[in-house]
Order: C-alpha cells, then sequence, then structure tokens
C-alpha cells in the first residue's frame, strides 16, 4: 500500500519485493507472537528476534524511498507512521532494559496503528466522498502530532521514566487533538452525499 500510494504521487517506479528480505521482515515478527505464548524462551530469543525484524523492516521500508514523499502529508505520513514499527523493534532488540522495553511497544501501537489508521482514514474520506484524495484539508500538524504523541510515549516514557504520567497525558492529549482535528475536518463530509453524485 505505502509503497503504490507513493510511487503513483510521485510518478516513480515501485520497487518490486525481494523474496529474501520480506521473509526476514516478517518472519521474525510470526516467531515474536508463537513465542509470547511461551514467556521463558521469549525471554531468550525475543530480542534478538526484535533486531532482525526491525533492520530487515527499515532496509525494506528505505527502498520506498520516504524522502521523495515530504511535500504531501497524505503520503509522508504513511512512511512516519510505518518508521514507528522497525524503530519500535530495534530498540526494544537492543534495550536491556524490561521497563523501557514494555513502554517502546507504545512506539508502535501509537505510532504506527494510530498513525496509519488517521492517514488512511482521512485519504479514504477523500476518496470515497468523491473528491480528489489530495486536495482536502490540511492534516500535516495532525500527523506530526499523532508521530509525537508516540514518541512521548514511547520513548520519553523509556528514557525519563519519572515523568511517566506527565508524558502519558501529554501523549493522550496530542492523540485526542489528532483525531478531534480529522472529526471536525471531515466529519461533514462523511455525513453527505457524495459530491460527485455517485452512490455510497
Amino acid at each position: 500500500m505505502i509503497p503504490f500510494f507513493s510511487a503513483r504521487r510521485f510518478q516513480y517506479e515501485k520497487p518490486q519485493p525481494i523474496v529474501w528480505l520480506e521473509w526476514s521482515a516478517n518472519l521474525p515478527l510470526i516467531g515474536l507472537f508463537v513465542l509470547s505464548f511461551f514467556p521463558m524462551t521469549f525471554a531468550q530469543l525475543g530480542q534478538p528476534l526484535m533486531l532482525v525484524a526491525g533492520i530487515a523492516q527499515l532496509v525494506r521500508m528505505t527502498r520506498w524511498k520516504p524522502w521523495k514523499t515530504l511535500s504531501e502529508p497524505l503520503v509522508w505520513s504513511l512512511h512516519f507512521a510505518y518508521l514507528c514499527l522497525p524503530a519500535s523493534l530495534i530498540l526494544r532488540g537492543v534495550l536491556d532494559n524490561p521497563f523501557a522495553n514494555h513502554n517502546l511497544i507504545h512506539l508502535f501501537a501509537i505510532g504506527a496503528l494510530g498513525g496509519l489508521i488517521l492517514a488512511m482514514i482521512a485519504r479514504v474520506t477523500m476518496g470515497h466522498t468523491g473528491r480528489a484524495i489530495y486536495e482536502g484539508p490540511k492534516m500535516g500538524f495532525a500527523f506530526a502530532i499523532i508521530i509525537l504523541a508516540a514518541v512521548i510515549r514511547g520513548a520519553g516514557v523509556a528514557l525519563f521514566p519519572q515523568y511517566m504520567m506527565t508524558f502519558i497525558n501529554v501523549s493522550a492529549g496530542l492523540w485526542v487533538l489528532a483525531f478531534g482535528l480529522f472529526t471536525m475536518k471531515f466529519s461533514m463530509m462523511l455525513m453527505k452525499p457524495r459530491v460527485d453524485g455517485h452512490p455510497g
């Protein structure tokens, strides 16, 4: 999805998957899921698998040429959100600190999941209400602050645990603001008929 949207918007050839890289990026994630049911084994093998998966995911992402997308928030937001996945995996793979390791899950949960959801619902709202996808309300600020929320909740709490509750509250506030901006700018589009007259 991300390399397809990027290549289509900026008119460059979409990189084709490399089989060994795809396996290296995704197979360790399956292994981490299976090992999550076996805590003692996870404690031994979890971090090496995270490191392998994170590096592979990062290499995979650089092949999508994210630097070409910085002029379009609806595209760079996808890359920055996805970057939270390898960043979380690599940091959890190298930090031998259970507290930090646990909190860095939020870098993935808020940044990758929340960020991708926000970017995609903005994009899909434009397309599925019959509007030109890249001519909608400006959402760059909202995309940026949800990534900031992920960094504060994940890395911030991991590095500065003494400020945990402050960082959690700030991160939650940024999350609410980001999705609040989406609601304010896009909700009316979803409550009216398509502007192109098509059903849906």
